[in-house]
């Protein structure tokens, strides 16, 4: 369950005059919603901290069920990031831009409880020729829910961070 901040509710009964915000405070209100998945909800349940301003002309109950929201509570899939990528500083001139990656890296930001994990992607020297602090870029990378994680909870923000790596001259042999 996913605690909410409440600040609208359907009221029955309500004068057409009175404008709500006049008639309820909702500072302190609060309600759990029964799923801790990314979505959209329409219903609450265990409100509290609602109290009627306008006690003289109404008389108010908090029903012990679930409560209709006005607006919808949205809970957002969590941002995660790709860290710790390592791939080799260094290769031999092979005419290719690929880069090896030896470690996928792990998933920073991930909630507690919950096993996501990266699916590695591809990484990439901007292009094929010889030198050194050569820019490498990382393209394809996804995540993965582990152990019954709603992967749908989370949401890859973007691909590892670049990185620089060196690709050195190929020595050529004369055949004897």
């Amino acid at each position: 369950t996913e605690l909410v901040q409440i600040t609208d509710v359907e009221l029955n009964n309500k004068a057409a005059c009175d404008n709500l915000s006049n008639v309820i405070d909702f500072t302190e209100a609060t309600a759990t919603i029964s799923n801790k998945n990314a979505g959209t909800y329409g219903y609450v349940n265990n409100l509290s901290g609602i109290s009627l301003k306008d006690k003289e002309n109404y008389e108010f109950t908090i029903p012990a069920t679930e409560v209709a929201l006005k607006e919808r509570v949205i809970i957002s899939p969590a941002k995660v990031k790709i860290v710790d990528v390592i791939i080799d500083l260094t290769k031999t001139y092979d005419g290719t831009t690929t880069v090896n990656i030896t470690d996928k890296g792990n998933v920073s930001g991930v909630i507690t409880g919950d096993a996501v994990v990266v699916v590695e992607g591809t990484a990439r020297y901007e292009d094929k020729n010889v030198g050194d602090d050569k820019p490498v870029t990382f393209s394809g990378f996804s995540i993965m829910g582990e152990l019954g994680t709603v992967i749908s909870n989370y949401e890859l923000a973007e691909q590892p961070s670049s990185q620089t790596a060196s690709i050195t001259k190929k020595s050529l042999h004369m055949v004897e």
